[in-house]
This record gives C-alpha cells, sequence and structure tokens, in this order.
C-alpha cells in the first residue's frame, strides 16, 4: 500500500515538473549584459535590456524595455536603441530624450515592427546607449533572435516504468 502511494506521488512530481520546465524554455528571457557607469559626482547609472519573448518572426514586432536605475536625480536622460546586422549595418535606431528625471528605475520601451526590414532568420545585435546628467556613457548589448515563424508547442510523452504490475479496485479502476 506504501509504496503504491510513494509510486503515485513520484509519477505525480516526475510529471509536474516536466510539464513545468517544457513550458518555461518557451519563455526564457533573451540575456543582456547589465553595465554600470560611475563618475565623479557619484550618479551611477544601471542598464540591461528586457525582451518579453525569445525570440520573434520576421514579420513580427520587436518589443525590448531599457531598464535603468539611476542614484540620484538627472536633468537630461537620453536612451539611444540601435538594432543591427551581422555586418554591424544599422537597421533601426531610435533615441529617447527626458527631462527632469527622478533618480530610481526607469523604464523606456521600444517597439518596431520588422516587416519592412526585410529580416532573415539569425541573431541580430542590440546596442543600446544610456546618457544620464552627471554621469558617463552606459552602454549595454543584447540580441535579437528572428525565425522564419513562431516554433509549435512541442509535444511531451511522460514515460512511468511499473515496479510491480497495477492493481485494480473491484470497480475496474487501477490503483
Amino acid at each position: 500500500m506504501h509504496n503504491r502511494i510513494r509510486q503515485r506521488a513520484l509519477t505525480i512530481l516526475v510529471s509536474t515538473t516536466l510539464l513545468a520546465s517544457s513550458g518555461l524554455a518557451a519563455h526564457a528571457q533573451t540575456p543582456s549584459r547589465e553595465t554600470t557607469a560611475v563618475t565623479l559626482t557619484g550618479q551611477q547609472v544601471t542598464a540591461r535590456v528586457v525582451q518579453p519573448q525569445p525570440s520573434v518572426t520576421t514579420s513580427g514586432t520587436l518589443q525590448a524595455d531599457v531598464v535603468t536605475t539611476l542614484s540620484e536625480n538627472a536633468e537630461y536622460f537620453e536612451v539611444r536603441f540601435r538594432l543591427k546586422n551581422e555586418d554591424d549595418r544599422l537597421l533601426y535606431q531610435k533615441t529617447e530624450v527626458r527631462h527632469s528625471v527622478t533618480a530610481g528605475e526607469q523604464i523606456i520601451r521600444f517597439s518596431h515592427g520588422l516587416k519592412d526590414l526585410g529580416l532573415r532568420p539569425g541573431r541580430y545585435p542590440i546596442e543600446v546607449r544610456v546618457l544620464a546628467t552627471g554621469a558617463g556613457a552606459t552602454e549595454v548589448t543584447s540580441r535579437m533572435l528572428v525565425l522564419d515563424q513562431v516554433p509549435a508547442m512541442v509535444p511531451v510523452a511522460i514515460v512511468v516504468r511499473l515496479s510491480c504490475s497495477p492493481s485494480v479496485d473491484p470497480n475496474g479502476r487501477f490503483l
């Protein structure tokens, strides 16, 4: 009896783990380098690129957030976003400028349709430069993965090996 309960618990645990891990891989974040710039005035700027999807289709939309943390208020705050191809040719650039920004976290969202760029499947480098009053330039790099089409969900089959034959109750249900 106790062995059956252990087997059921183990089966449920393994099943849950496999299902959860298959869903996590599809929503993994694209890695970016976080950088910090410090100057003599004490202003500290930290920046990173966050993308909601790990990949995008050739006709999809680029979406990326530049999350910046300022240690002090800044009169001038600028975030420049660049998407390049493998040959270092500029494909897309946008600069956002803000004035009188308070210390703390700032999120600048960049979004652009990719259909008119004629991209092929592959990795495309992203370069971000952040300027803030009292600090030098902070540069961050990341990448965007472009696919022909969104990959289909991968079916998962769970196989369990039982060490004994299954038991049946009087109603015909497996125990």
